[in-house]
């Protein structure tokens, strides 16, 4: 069963409080929910899943590859084994790394 909280509630909780009730959205990668409770306070749930998708997008990119690899069932085998992404082949032209 999955806690409900108030938007209310989420606002008022300790930054440690936000991370043990939220630190596995992104699993095994606690720093999504540390960075998305700077945030606070959340003005709808909406914004508090597009700041914890802003705060994966704007992590570094090995931080990225590092939580796409913590999720195997998500990162398929190009993730897996060190392919870059349509975004970084997009950046770097198509090169490889």
């Amino acid at each position: 069963m999955t806690d409900s909280y108030s938007l209310q509630t989420v606002n008022a909780m300790s930054a440690q409080g936000f991370v043990e009730n939220f630190g596995d959205i992104a699993e095994h990668s606690p720093w999504v929910a540390e960075g998305a409770a700077s945030h606070r306070p959340f003005q709808s749930r909406e914004e508090m899943i597009n700041r914890f998708a802003e705060v994966m997008q704007n992590a570094a990119e090995e931080t990225q590859l590092a939580l796409i690899r913590a999720h195997p069932d998500l990162a398929g085998k190009a993730a897996l084994s060190g392919e870059p992404n349509g975004r970084f082949q997009k950046r770097t032209g198509g090169r490889r790394a």
